[in-house]
């Protein structure tokens, strides 16, 4: 099929929820930039998310190994099928994976990096890992996009990526406007929550990586009054298990678990609530914080990622509270404290405004990536 536009293909093993922080990103990159390119998909994706972009689909049936000629061999004839002009890939691993598949065909590599890699323990694993990832970066990408200010400092600092191909791009939203007061109350009576009852939000999958345990064990503790209730947006390989210790610690009239959820319908939620939790054990720029934020919501984080960086550092004031990672003391406390400090509780709420006017303005993100992607083709013409 002829194409007017530059090709872009996104490659990565993201997309198998219909609605995350990276399947959010891809829909605001390929419905704002569908004038200036023609987008093709190689992933795993829920039919939900393939509604809403437009991109030609091909299904990612196997990854393969970068590490071997057979692996890179098979990677290069998905890639020759779709012929793409320019190759983006939303996640490190993928990083590793395409980038030599796709510096063999000759066609441009970008790295978008929006995962975010666990913890690794100081082992042979992760020392490999750490050299492949660098090997791969220097040698295979024409440039590298961070969302997280945190990891394109260290990345720089540790020579994984090379300064003049990296760039710093942080998550935007627009469009978010905290709910008047009669629809807040009127979303907590279709949950059947009073007007009084202090709403604590989580979102995120249900995976190890967003700490429900640590959340579930915090509130066993919690003390019942003043009268609190918390959502749990979100679906996972660990919902038995967080269903399970719900149970088991006799919390099922404190906690509702929505499941999987729309996104409008996940901000109708967010907006009738009065804090959010996000004790994370790993995370880049999650979208929830600033959604949260965006809805005057203040919040309970980890240090991890671009959290704090998010939420209390500079010279504007705090809009919540960092936390140690793994620790359901501390985040009582700190729930605790939301909840009976209300002076404080609303200084932090003030603070929401300023704090996130920073990462409003998805116009702004979109022409840094536009300029990206045309200086990468013009260099590789």
């Amino acid at each position: 099929m002829p194409r007017n536009n530059p090709h872009i293909l996104i490659y990565g093993t993201f997309a198998e929820a219909h609605q995350g922080g990276i399947e959010y990103n891809i829909e605001v990159v390929t419905q704002g930039l569908k004038d200036q390119y023609d987008f093709s998909l190689l992933c795993r994706a829920h039919p939900d998310f393939l509604k809403r972009i437009p991109a030609t689909y091909y299904p990612l049936e196997q990854i393969h190994s970068a590490f071997s000629p057979h692996g890179i061999q098979k990677t290069a004839q998905q890639f020759t099928t779709i012929n793409p002009d320019l190759i983006l890939i939303y996640d490190p691993r993928g990083s590793t994976l395409g980038a030599p598949a796709a510096h063999k065909l000759g066609i441009p590599v970008i790295n978008y990096r929006h995962t975010a890699a666990r913890d690794r323990k100081k082992n042979i694993k992760s020392l490999l890992y750490t050299l492949g990832e660098r090997w791969v970066a220097q040698r295979y990408l024409d440039a590298s996009i961070f969302v997280s200010h945190r990891d394109y400092q260290e990345c720089l600092q540790q020579h994984i990526t090379p300064k003049s191909k990296s760039h710093f791009i942080p998550n935007r939203i627009d469009g978010i406007i905290p709910h008047s007061q009669s629809k807040r109350l009127e979303i907590r009576q279709h949950l059947h929550l009073a007007p009084s009852t202090f709403l604590w939000i989580h979102i995120g999958r249900m995976t190890e990586q967003k700490a429900h345990d640590v959340i579930l064990d915090a509130l066993h503790k919690l003390p019942k009054t003043p009268k609190w209730h918390l959502i749990m947006i979100g679906d996972g390989v660990n919902r038995p298990i967080i269903e399970n210790t719900i149970k088991t610690y006799n919390l099922e009239q404190y906690i509702t678990l929505t499941g999987a959820t729309p996104r409008h319908q996940t901000l109708d939620i967010l907006g009738a609530g009065d804090a959010f939790l996000l004790p994370s054990r790993w995370e880049k720029h999650p979208y929830s914080l600033l959604e949260a934020l965006m809805f005057e919501l203040p919040a309970i984080v980890t240090n991890v990622g671009d959290m704090w960086h998010i939420l209390g550092e500079g010279t504007h004031p705090p809009a919540g509270v960092c936390v140690p990672t793994n620790n359901p003391e501390a985040l009582q406390d700190a729930m605790t404290t939301f909840m009976t400090q209300n002076t404080l509780y609303h200084d932090y709420k003030n603070n929401c405004n300023v704090r996130s006017l920073t990462y409003k303005n998805t116009s702004l993100m979109l022409k840094e990536l536009d300029q990206i992607f045309q200086q990468v083709l013009r260099q590789n013409d």
